[in-house]
């Protein structure tokens, strides 16, 4: 069977995602798959820079028929932003927005840097066992050792709890820097480059946990951040910014916090809406050159 066609997407503004900037990953962010490498990142900001218009993410709807208008957006808030990508769109005069979580009871590692520590370096056996506490199920023989069982079979009462267990029990080396601190986010929100945004707490998968907890993930996440940064602090995105997470039940939250609702994987803007809520789709950047070309260009 011939493979399908690939076909041009149609013209209109683009957003980008991006989210780690790191030439030696941890364990705590190796698994997750979210980190390129400076040389990758500088080369897609240059060849932006000069082949298309970047706008700041809040203008981006008085360019949404501009197929050369793109923004550019970070996810989790890694401290990377501050430290490397930050200088590198700083000389090449980028805007960019980043959306941040709010402090968490798990300090500086999340129960997603938790869990790609211990898929990064516990045996095979072992990994299969958290499989069976964390999400009481084996792990599918594809595997490719990511997280998405993880995400995907989530249990609110006990993912968490099992991944936190076996950290603890497992964990040999100091836990380093992952997140941009208070005073990196109160420095990015006087730059002039920069906008910024909520991105929950836990960075839960909201489709996967009760209402309270979606509230807040969301709502309160969001209103904590408000309080300390003030105005700085302007609309949310999805965790994971999978479509199939957006329930109804999730997006009368992002409501509460949002005009639009601010996804990712797949498109130029369009409109788009999910429960009738316009919808803002993002293209996930990564690799080299050739990749975000290939993604500008093809992704659906």
């Amino acid at each position: 069977m011939a493979p399908p066609a690939l076909h041009p997407r149609p013209a209109g503004a683009s957003v980008l995602l991006y989210h780690n900037v790191d030439d030696a990953p941890s364990p705590y962010v190796r698994r997750l798959g979210v980190t390129m490498t400076t040389a990758e990142f500088e080369a897609h900001i240059r060849f932006l820079a000069e082949t298309r218009t970047i706008v700041p993410f809040s203008r981006l709807a008085e360019h949404l028929d501009d197929p050369k208008a793109i923004a550019i957006t970070f996810d989790d808030g890694y401290r990377t932003i501050r430290s490397v990508a930050l200088p590198i769109l700083e000389r090449f005069g980028v805007p960019f927005k980043a959306y941040v979580l709010a402090p968490s009871e798990s300090g500086n590692a999340i129960w997603l840097n938790q869990l790609s520590y211990l898929l990064d370096t516990c045996s095979s056996s072992e990994v299969s066992r958290l499989a069976r506490s964390a999400i009481g199920s084996d792990l599918p023989p594809d595997w490719r050792g990511d997280v998405t069982p993880f995400v995907e079979h989530f249990i609110e009462t006990r993912t968490p709890a099992a991944i936190r267990d076996a950290f603890e029990g497992h964990r040999h080396e100091a836990m380093p820097d992952l997140y941009l601190s208070d005073e990196d986010i109160r420095a990015l929100a006087e730059h002039p480059l920069v906008e910024l945004g909520s991105h929950t707490r836990n960075h839960y998968p909201l489709h996967r946990v009760s209402h309270e907890t979606v509230e807040a993930e969301v709502v309160l996440a969001h209103e904590e951040l408000t309080e300390r940064y003030g105005e700085a602090i302007d609309g949310f995105c999805l965790p994971f910014g999978y479509r199939h997470h957006l329930t109804e039940n999730v997006v009368r939250y992002i409501r509460k916090v949002d005009e639009s609702v601010v996804s990712a994987y797949g498109g130029r803007m369009g409109a788009h809406s999910v429960h009738g809520v316009p919808e803002i789709r993002r293209i996930g950047a990564w690799g080299n050159l050739g990749v975000l070309w290939h993604q500008l260009r093809y992704e659906p």
